[in-house]
């Protein structure tokens, strides 16, 4: 398989989505979806409480992208270039052709069917433009509707994995590891 390069930047686009590159001006949205309680309860054990944490978060972010490691893409809505949330491809295994994909959506806009568009787009370029045959996904096994997602778009439980996300009140919930096939997805 050959090295796989995020140089241009793939922007994919949707029905109502432009998947882009992050941008300096993406700090403070970034900071705002790092900063909600609501969205950390699922994706990291922190919140940012500062526009420093979160620029250090978008410099390691960016040299992933620089160095071919990830792409991580803003989730935009294309009527208006409202910051919704963001998709990435990381933990890339070139010779098992699989990448993981993470996703973080703004609270305001859960339940509108924007992760299910921007995930299909994600998966499609994965499996048709990079030539990946698997993706894998972790969540919290509370987290339903992040479940509910990954099995409409064709992942399966893989296995409940030995690690935990920890909630404020120091409760371990299991994540569980999901993975799409290319011949299952699309």
């Amino acid at each position: 398989m050959n090295p796989i390069k995020f140089q241009p930047f793939p922007v994919l686009l949707t029905e109502r989505l432009t998947l882009r590159a992050l941008e300096d001006a993406d700090l403070p949205a970034l900071f705002q979806l790092k900063n909600d309680p609501k969205v950390s309860k699922y994706t990291s054990k922190t919140v940012h409480t500062s526009l420093d944490e979160t620029q250090a978060f978008m410099d390691k972010i960016l040299s992933g992208i620089e160095k071919n490691e990830s792409v991580y893409w803003v989730i935009e809505n294309k009527a208006d270039s409202t910051f919704l949330g963001t998709i990435c491809l990381w933990n890339m295994d070139l010779d098992e052709e699989m990448a993981d994909v993470g996703y973080e959506l703004l609270p305001a806009f859960w339940k509108q069917n924007y992760m299910s568009e921007a995930l299909e787009v994600v998966m499609n370029y994965s499996y048709h433009v990079l030539r990946l045959k698997k993706l894998g996904a972790v969540t919290s096994a509370d987290n339903i509707a992040s479940i509910r997602l990954l099995e409409r778009h064709h992942f399966t439980k893989n296995r409940e994995l030995n690690d935990f996300d920890l909630t404020e009140s120091g409760e371990k919930i299991p994540l569980i590891f999901y993975i799409s096939k290319k011949g299952n997805a699309l």
